[in-house]
């Protein structure tokens, strides 16, 4: 996957785009990104902001240092969250956050429910 100076040297050359939302599943979407300088790993970058994308919806607010600082610890979703045990998640990454137990609480709460909607989808 592609490393965190990638994911940020991708999101300073394309501000304008809102990684939360984009599609990247459409290949037209993604030929329209700036890849200056990242052209040779853009299938692993691909897969890096799909992951960078499941985060980026359950964490609130505009963090995408939290969000790089899990991926590099390989969490990549919502679903691996939710998977952790609330204290164990809460100790073990409140330095990423800052140590804002509110914010992590939230994301937290967010994972669940993606979790729960999966299993219901699933279901």
């Amino acid at each position: 996957m592609a490393g965190k100076d990638d994911l940020k040297r991708f999101i300073s050359q394309n501000k304008t785009v809102n990684l939360s939302t984009v599609n990247l599943g459409d290949p037209a979407t993604i030929s329209g990104f700036s890849w200056s300088g990242l052209e040779a790993g853009k299938a692993e970058m691909v897969k890096a902001l799909k992951a960078y994308q499941r985060l980026a919806r359950i964490i609130p607010g505009e963090n995408p240092d939290i969000i790089l600082a899990l991926l590099e610890k390989n969490i990549h979703s919502a679903l691996q969250i939710a998977a952790i045990p609330r204290p164990l998640f809460l100790n073990t990454y409140s330095n990423m956050f800052g140590k804002n137990t509110d914010l992590m609480e939230r994301v937290y709460r967010n994972a669940l429910a993606v979790r729960a909607a999966v299993v219901r989808r699933y279901l």
